[in-house]
């Protein structure tokens, strides 16, 4: 389990740092930073759950 945390924890990481290097992201407004960054969590998400059913 806890190396489950870790990876999605370097995941999440990795996709702010992404944002934060997207030009014009910073600018933004921060409800708008928000969505964006959840939608990207949610497919993310969705390709590693389809991927470890795909995988048994």
């Amino acid at each position: 389990m806890t190396q489950v945390l870790t990876s999605i924890q370097l995941g999440v990481r990795g996709m702010l740092s992404f944002a934060m290097d997207v030009p014009g992201f910073q600018e933004l407004d921060s409800e708008d930073q928000a969505s964006l960054l959840k939608g990207k969590t949610a497919i993310s998400f969705s390709q590693v759950f389809t991927y470890s059913e795909s995988a048994t």
